[in-house]
């Protein structure tokens, strides 16, 4: 089940929350955007140049299909359930947009486990 027309993975990177946090001057949890896959490493909002591309991480490959646009659910502070965060209005306030995470489709099915690299492929 996922909020893609098709079926999809998302991943999310670390330093676009961190940038949401810090815009929003309150923390924010990287469990608000209930992703899949989360990177570290990356410039804030990097994942967003990786339309088109092809990852490996672990032995699975995704293509990278396009940004998720969020909904009033990441509201929602994930350890209470109670709206707590203005993310939608912070996004586009500060970023202009209200997308956060890349959705992947898979495209070679393979193990993925905590600490794997991701690679771009192409």
């Amino acid at each position: 089940m996922t909020d893609s027309n098709y079926p999809s993975v998302s991943l999310l990177n670390l330093a676009s929350n961190a940038a949401v946090a810090k815009a929003m001057e309150q923390e924010i949890s990287p469990l608000r955007w209930r992703g899949n896959i989360h990177v570290d490493g990356l410039e804030a909002w990097e994942e967003f140049t990786f339309v088109g591309k092809t990852l490996r991480v672990g032995g699975a490959e995704f293509r990278v299909e396009e940004p998720i646009t969020r909904c009033l659910a990441t509201h929602a502070n994930p350890e209470t359930g109670e709206r707590d965060a203005g993310v939608l209005a912070a996004l586009d306030r500060k970023f202009n947009h209200q997308e956060f995470g890349m959705n992947l489709v898979v495209i070679k099915s393979g193990d993925v486990a905590v600490g794997d690299l991701v690679d771009i492929l192409q």
